[in-house]
């Protein structure tokens, strides 16, 4: 059923941008008729999250959350996230799933282009790259005219741009 997930939106609250609903939109599939499978949550109260599950109307035979349920679980826990045989659907019906929502909502949305390109984020400053565009010492090095005196181990231990003007 996930094949058929086309977007993922963040709404926050106007009031309180803490406050959040995640809305799920897929195409028509043969799993549910919801066009968008919604869970809301407000983090008014520091200790404790208001989760609100947005039912989803499975067709006939088609509810991936049944082999989930065959076990009984108190509707406010995160019994489901621990059930290694609960399909990710199985969060839209649990009482709490911040923890998830929180990694969906303040992460995985707004750094979804980082994560499709596989490209790192960081907020470490040694991890971000340093071009050095100013010339050398000796001012012969940019020109080509300058001795070579570095091993092939120096060199190919050369920055790209440097190694570039070599060949």
């Amino acid at each position: 059923a996930i094949a058929y997930l086309q977007r993922i939106a963040i709404d926050r609250s106007t009031e309180n941008p803490i406050n959040y609903r995640i809305v799920f939109e897929f195409s028509e599939n043969p799993y549910f008729t919801n066009k968008a499978l919604v869970k809301e949550f407000d983090f008014t109260k520091r200790d404790e999250a208001k989760v609100v599950n947005h039912k989803i109307d499975w067709k006939e035979g088609k509810d991936l959350t049944a082999p989930a349920k065959k076990e009984q679980y108190d509707e406010d826990s995160d019994a489901f996230s621990e059930n290694e045989d609960a399909s990710f659907f199985c969060w839209f019906n649990d009482g709490n799933g911040s923890e998830l929502a929180d990694l969906i909502a303040n992460d995985l949305f707004p750094n979804a282009g980082m994560y499709f390109t596989g490209t790192e984020n960081s907020d470490d400053e040694d991890d971000t790259p340093v071009f050095d565009f100013a010339n050398s010492d000796n001012e012969d090095d940019v020109n080509g005219d300058a001795d070579n005196a570095e091993s092939e181990d120096e060199a190919e231990d050369a920055p790209a741009s440097k190694r570039a003007k070599r060949a």
